[in-house]
């Protein structure tokens, strides 16, 4: 026979939880409901999608399961099914970026004499090239239209300001394809400074690396 305090236990465990993850999807870059189980949690995506007459409907998918793990607590079940939803639907930007790769001058000029790259090629310590970077939205303040956005190359995440309600600026994303995504993001927000990190946010990004 349960014991009733493991009963009491877990319906304590699941109201908190219940409480703690609505909070959490009202900061999530996507849009998410949920259905709360016995063992779990269902996790739904809600995004734009078009019908037949070409006018946009929204659409309501469930996206995985996750189940209720009671020897850890509330904040690491909600920090795994984060981490599921990081790895695998938060938004992604891709950014062209513009940089020398240091190269001596001999090398330069036996380069350009054998045709493999150009004088329009070379900058003032080598050689200009140009790099695909990705930006990850991972979370949004709604009530003053603020992002956070990751670079995933050197890890740091800042804050951004939106010329537009957020929630209409993430609409407008998950329409777009990653390359429109951020020359679309550089015209629609104001940088506001870069963000230091709690541990276990810090953490989730160096399993990702890992």
């Amino acid at each position: 026979m349960l014991h009733s305090d493991t009963i009491n236990d877990i319906k304590m465990f699941k109201e908190t939880f219940n409480k703690k993850f609505s909070n959490f999807c009202r900061k999530a870059p996507i849009f998410l409901s949920y259905v709360q189980l016995a063992d779990g949690v269902d996790i739904y995506l809600h995004r734009a999608t078009n019908s037949e007459s070409n006018k946009p409907v929204r659409k309501r998918e469930k996206i995985f399961h996750y189940d209720f793990d009671f020897d850890i607590s509330i904040k690491e079940n909600i920090f795994n099914i984060r981490k599921e939803l990081v790895k695998n639907w938060y938004p992604i930007m891709v950014k062209k970026v513009t940089y020398e790769k240091p190269v001596d001058s001999h090398s330069l000029n036996k380069m350009v004499e054998e045709g493999e790259i150009t004088l329009n090629d070379i900058g003032s310590m080598g050689i200009i090239s140009q790099k695909e970077v990705q930006l990850r939205i991972e979370r949004v303040i709604i009530m003053k239209d603020i992002l956070f956005v990751r670079n995933l190359e050197t890890g740091i995440m800042s804050s951004y300001k939106t010329r537009m309600p957020v929630s209409v600026f993430l609409r407008k994303i998950q329409e777009k394809t990653e390359e429109e995504r951020e020359e679309y993001f550089r015209r629609k927000v104001i940088f506001l400074r870069e963000i230091e990190e709690d541990d276990l946010t810090s953490r989730l990004f160096q399993q990702e690396k890992e």
